[in-house]
């Protein structure tokens, strides 16, 4: 390769390389920093639509699983409520028959149970009236007529214990069929979608880590490569910068030689200083171009 002057090839090529190399070395420490292998679209374009994509899928699922979870709360709520009202119901139901079996010639425990029940048939329906979860999938409207059926109960006559008692054992029964349906709709959709979404965004998360996130096996040895050959790329420009040092002399030599050539003196001077130029081989080549 000759000896060139203006233009540094060599030391072009290693400017080149060891930006390259400097790019790529910072590329592996935001890697390695944000613990994610897509930091911009000019990461990975195509990885980066599609993991937004999924990111957005998880976020809806996680939406659902909350607002469902939201609903199970509020139907456990509900259900402690009615549970409280089967204790209640069961009360009015043994005083009903406390009053069937006092008889007519004890008008002092009737009046006792009477007073006992209406209470307790008032605290069950205010309960009732409370209780919503048409919205949780469950129909309550009837929840609030069986209350009302409660308020009417008169354990004064036996006549009137055994209607009370017919009563309560129906609101026992209407109440335990919706307290199952309660049941069967948390445990057979609201749950078992809690579960399925959940699994769903789990498959989901970890499709988006392998697109997303960052191998940090691989970026590592990534790191580890790229610093070592930008040590190599700055020692390999340090060099092709003294070619340039080395070619240096030998220019300011040919050039002074050269002014020695159109030395305005006489023609003997001029040609002995030629003949003294053509013995030095660095500057042949120029000899005979003049």
């Amino acid at each position: 390769m000759g000896l060139r002057i203006n233009q540094n090839i060599a030391a072009l090529v290693a400017a080149r390389a060891l930006q390259s190399k400097q790019k790529a070395l910072a590329n592996s420490i935001e890697k390695l920093s944000s613990g994610q292998r897509i930091n911009s679209g000019a990461d990975d374009p195509a990885g980066l639509i599609i993991s937004e994509n999924l990111r957005t899928q998880t976020d809806s699922l996680d939406r659902n699983i909350q607002n469902n979870q939201n609903k199970v709360n509020q139907l456990r709520t509900e259900d402690a409520k009615l549970g409280e009202t089967f204790d209640q119901l069961r009360a009015i139901r043994d005083q009903t028959l406390q009053a069937l079996n006092t008889g007519a010639a004890d008008p002092a425990s009737r009046a006792a149970n009477q007073t006992s029940a209406r209470s307790s048939a008032d605290s069950v329906s205010r309960t009732l009236r409370g209780v919503d979860t048409t919205d949780n999938g469950v129909d309550s409207s009837g929840l609030a007529a069986i209350g009302r059926s409660l308020e009417d109960i008169d354990l004064s006559t036996s006549a009137g214990a055994q209607k009370a008692l017919d009563t309560v054992d129906s609101a026992i029964e209407e109440l335990s069929t919706y307290r199952g349906n309660l049941g069967a709709h948390q445990t057979n959709n609201l749950e078992a979608d809690i579960r399925r979404q959940s699994v769903e965004a789990e498959n989901i998360r970890a499709s988006e880590s392998a697109i997303r996130d960052t191998d940090f096996a691989e970026t590592t040895v990534d790191f580890v490569r790229n610093r070592v050959l930008l040590e190599a790329n700055v020692a390999a420009l340090v060099q092709a910068k003294k070619i340039v040092s080395v070619g240096a002399p030998a220019y300011q030599v040919l050039w002074r030689r050269i002014r020695q050539i159109w030395d305005p003196r006489p023609p003997g001077h001029c040609i002995k200083k030629t003949i003294i130029l053509a013995s030095n081989p660095l500057v042949g080549g120029w000899l005979r171009f003049f």
